[in-house]
């Protein structure tokens, strides 16, 4: 049995969600991390001028990657906060606030729906130099496990918006796609 990256969430059980304190940590981590990757970035682009012409296609393609983990590690910040959203949501409501919770929902779909879009341009950046088989490859496993997961979970995401507003909510979501054929218990 694998191990677990995230605990279980239940707001049920818990005053204050370990699976939310990790998620906050994450996000946390990855916002250093990118500045580290800017600042690595800043010296590659320095760099261009000093390369000797053998290595300029090296230190290109490292330009590339840096650029596009960039964007994927901003994506999964927002993701991570659109789960936090999530939580104080339902915390909102489990302490009687109808109206915080509404307010939280609407954000927590605002962040997905950001998610998808940087998801997606992030995709978009890859595809326009992914002229190699492996980078191809690489952009279709990022689309199969990432790009397709996120806009499915963005209409699941919806529909808990629209039900907590009064609205219809019947869009249908694939959770196949969503859970990547996997079963959770």
């Amino acid at each position: 049995m694998r191990a677990r990256i995230f605990r279980r969430w239940n707001v049920k059980e818990q005053d204050r969600s370990p699976w939310v304190e990790e998620c906050r940590y994450r996000r946390d981590r990855f916002a250093e991390g990118i500045e580290r990757l800017k600042k690595a970035l800043s010296y590659r682009h320095q760099a261009r001028e000093k390369v000797l012409p053998g290595s300029r296609d090296e230190l290109e393609y490292l330009i590339f990657k840096t650029d596009t983990y960039i964007p994927h590690l901003e994506t999964v910040r927002v993701l991570l906060g659109g789960y936090m959203a999530y939580d104080a949501a339902f915390r909102a409501r489990k302490n009687g606030d109808e109206k915080e919770m509404l307010l939280e929902l609407d954000r927590c779909e605002s962040l997905f729906v950001r998610a998808r879009a940087l998801a997606r341009e992030t995709a978009g950046q890859v595809a326009g130099k992914a002229d190699d088989p492996t980078e191809k490859y690489i952009l279709f496993r990022y689309n199969v496990r990432f790009v397709i997961p996120i806009a499915e979970f963005c209409k699941f995401i919806k529909n808990v918006v629209a039900f907590h507003h009064g609205e219809p909510y019947w869009s249908e979501v694939d959770w196949e796609v969503i859970t990547l054929g996997r079963t959770y218990a």
